[in-house]
C-alpha cells in the first residue's frame, strides 16, 4: 500500500469538530485512507511531535517508501508550538526532519489557512505580543520556504497576497478549497421544508461583523414579520460576550451546538448565510488590494458544509465564494446591506420553488467538492508532479 505523512503542528482533537482546523484534518486524513493510503500522523505540541518524528525517521532510514508529506499550518507560528510557547529556533526537530525529507527527495506540501497577521484580527493583542507573533510567523514561513515544495491556500486571491508578502514563487502555490462528505447528502431533502409557512436561515461560525444580518432581523421584527427566523450557531464564549445584544432580537435563536445538534438545526433550516464581514485587510506597502474584506480571500469550511446539507447560500458580491454561487446558481449574491437581505428573505418566504431549484443545482455539483477530490488534488501535485 502507498504511504504518506500527514503533519500538523498542534494537538489534534477529534472531539472538537466544530472548529474548522480540526474538521479539515479529520476529513482529509480519512479521505487519504479511503484512497488506499497508510497515513503516518504527526501532531501534538513540539515535545510530543519529536517522539513521532523519530519513529518515522527510523522507518524511512530502514527503507520505508513515503510518497509525500502533506501538512496543515495552524494560526500559531510553528516555532511557538511548544507547550510553554518558548520559541524553538535552534536544533528544531521539525526543521531537521524537513531537511531529512528533502534530502530523501520526498515532496512536502503545506496548507496555509489564514493571513490573520495582515488583518485587524490581531488588534486586540498588546504591542509586545503583536510584534512577537509577527516576528516568529515571518521567521517560521521563511524557514519552511527552504523545504516546502508546494504551499496550498484556500483561494488564488489568498495565494497572490501570500506570494507577494513572503516572496514565494507563484509556481509553488496551489489553490485548495475545503471539501464535503458525499455520504451525508440526502437527495430526498430537495423539496423538504420543516415549516411550510416559515423561512429559516442558518449561520454557523464566529460573530465577526454580522451587523447587516442582525439589522435585517431587527427590522423584520419591528415590522411584525414573525415567520422568518435565523439559527445562529456559534461558540459558548461568543454567546456570553454578546448575550444582551443577541437576545434583544426575538427572531434570532442563538445557540451552541455539537455535531449531533447541528444536524438537527440544518434539518430545521431552509437556506444558509455567508453574509458577514470578517477581518479588515491592512495595507501592504507596494500591494493594491481589490478590496479590504478578508472574506474576499477565504473559503470557509462552513460554505461546503452548507452545500453538503443542501442549503442554498446567501452571500454578497465581494465575497470570494460569490463567484461559485453565481456560476452554479446555488444561492443568491446581493449587495451588502440589510435592506437587500430583507427584500430577498421576504421574496423567498413566498417563493419556495426558487429554493428547491437552487437545491437541485447544488446536487449537480457536490461530487466535484468531496474530501476525496481534495485529497486527489494533493496527491496529483505532490506524488506525480
Amino acid at each position: 500500500m502507498s504511504k504518506m505523512i500527514f503533519y500538523t503542528f498542534v494537538p489534534f482533537d477529534e472531539s472538537k469538530l466544530n472548529r474548522a482546523y480540526n474538521v479539515r484534518i479529520f476529513y482529509l486524513k480519512k479521505a487519504f485512507e479511503n484512497l488506499g493510503y497508510i497515513v503516518y500522523f504527526i501532531d501534538g505540541f513540539y515535545e510530543d511531535r519529536i517522539k513521532k518524528i523519530k519513529e518515522i525517521w527510523k522507518l524511512i532510514e530502514k527503507g520505508e517508501k513515503i510518497d509525500f508529506v502533506y501538512g496543515e499550518l495552524p494560526n500559531l507560528p510553528f516555532l511557538l508550538t511548544s507547550k510553554n510557547r518558548i520559541p524553538i529556533i535552534f536544533n528544531n526537530y521539525d526543521i531537521k526532519f524537513f531537511n531529512f525529507l528533502k534530502n530523501k527527495k520526498i515532496k512536502i506540501g503545506l496548507f496555509v489557512r489564514d493571513l490573520y497577521h495582515l488583518t485587524s484580527a490581531l488588534d486586540s493583542l498588546n504591542l509586545f505580543k503583536k510584534v512577537a507573533y509577527q516576528f516568529f510567523l515571518n521567521l517560521s514561513i521563511n524557514y519552511l520556504k527552504n523545504f516546502v515544495d508546494i504551499f496550498f491556500g484556500p483561494s488564488n486571491a489568498f495565494l497572490e497576497i501570500f506570494s507577494f508578502f513572503y516572496k514565494v514563487n507563484k509556481q509553488n502555490l496551489i489553490e485548495l478549497m475545503p471539501g464535503l462528505i458525499l455520504n451525508n447528502i440526502n437527495p430526498n431533502n430537495i423539496e423538504y421544508f420543516y415549516y411550510e409557512n416559515m423561512l429559516n436561515l442558518i449561520y454557523v461560525g464566529g460573530i465577526y461583523d454580522n451587523i447587516e444580518l442582525f439589522k435585517c432581523f431587527q427590522d423584520l421584527h419591528i415590522n411584525n414579520v414573525n415567520n422568518v427566523f435565523l439559527y445562529f450557531i456559534t461558540r459558548l464564549n461568543e454567546i456570553k460576550i454578546n448575550y444582551k445584544y443577541f437576545f434583544s432580537i426575538p427572531l434570532i435563536k442563538i445557540l451552541e451546538a455539537n455535531k449531533k445538534d447541528l444536524i438537527k438545526y440544518y434539518q430545521l433550516s431552509d437556506i444558509s448565510s455567508l453574509f458577514y464581514k470578517s477581518f479588515v485587510l491592512k495595507k501592504i506597502k507596494g500591494y493594491q488590494f481589490f478590496n479590504n474584506d478578508y472574506l474576499s480571500l477565504a473559503v470557509p469550511v462552513k460554505f461546503l458544509e452548507y452545500l453538503e446539507n443542501l442549503k442554498p447560500v446567501i452571500t454578497y458580491k465581494e465575497a470570494f465564494v460569490s463567484k461559485i454561487v453565481k456560476e452554479y446558481d446555488i444561492g443568491w449574491v446581493i449587495d451588502y446591506n440589510y435592506l437587500a437581505l430583507k427584500e430577498l428573505l421576504l421574496h423567498l418566504l413566498n417563493n419556495k420553488q426558487e429554493i428547491i431549484n437552487k437545491r437541485k443545482n447544488i446536487l449537480k455539483i457536490v461530487s466535484n467538492y468531496s474530501w476525496e477530490n481534495v485529497a486527489k488534488k494533493i496527491i496529483d501535485n505532490l506524488k506525480y508532479s
